[in-house]
């Protein structure tokens, strides 16, 4: 899908979770500025209608992929709840590795039916950690699945959480979660379906664009004003 625009527009959408905003940025031409303010308006709408489809089908196949795995006998051969002391994190980790190239995942989570950690890919939280902090992880050891864009180790993530339920009882045994970087090639395939270049920014820093862009960006609020980027200037949007 290409946006009907009447200029040449520079499209950076910073939408989807709190404290994203969503961007527009206008190449300025000789356009009257009420003119450019409607253009901009309408199409930042329209570009954020598209990127939420976007990034929900991604996500309901990403949570399907994990759901598929957690459903695995060899899962529950990582853990048993009545040897809870006994656990080969070393194993663990191999095997969520594993997992995660499989449904292209960037890191797994694996807690028990407590939230307490068994193990991950990454060194984010050490053994036993407490997780029901996170979302998707309490919605999980509930029993429901939770997909949503969050921020891990300063990047901007899609994550999926699955409860590990017994095949018997249907009693939750454990969560997964798995998480995919929101990053420039993301931002590269929605430039694709949207005609137009976009990036993810949050508080101001930008974390992934189609485009090479500074590492901070101007947030303006209310009405389009010009800001400029390298040597370009742009009607800006938030």
């Amino acid at each position: 899908m290409r946006l009907s625009l009447r200029t040449k527009i520079l499209l950076l959408i910073f939408g989807i979770v709190a404290s994203l905003g969503l961007f527009l940025l206008g190449a300025i031409t000789l356009l009257a500025y009420g003119e450019a303010d409607r253009v901009i308006r309408k199409d930042v709408q329209t570009a954020g209608s598209v990127l939420a489809q976007l990034l929900d089908a991604h996500g309901a196949a990403f949570k399907d992929k994990c759901a598929l795995l957690a459903k695995q006998p060899r899962l529950r051969y990582l853990y048993n709840p009545n040897k809870a002391d006994i656990v080969d994190e070393a194993t663990v980790a191999d095997s969520l590795g594993e997992w995660a190239r499989q449904i292209d995942a960037d890191a797994m989570l694996l807690t028990d039916a407590d939230g307490k950690l068994i193990g991950a890919t990454d060194e984010t939280h050490a053994a036993h950690t407490d997780c029901t902090g996170e979302k998707g992880v309490a919605n999980a050891l509930q029993g429901t699945p939770w997909k949503g864009v969050i921020t891990r180790k300063g990047q901007l993530m899609l994550a999926v959480s699955v409860p590990v339920v017994d095949g018997y009882s249907h009693i939750v045994q454990m969560t997964l979660t798995a998480y995919s970087r929101i990053d420039a090639n993301v931002a590269l395939s929605l430039k694709k379906a949207l005609g137009s270049d976009v990036a993810f920014v949050l508080n101001g820093r930008q974390m992934g664009a189609s485009l090479p862009l500074p590492s901070y960006l101007p947030t303006p609020q209310g009405t389009p004003v010009i800001v400029t980027l390298g040597q370009k200037r742009y009607f800006a949007l938030y």
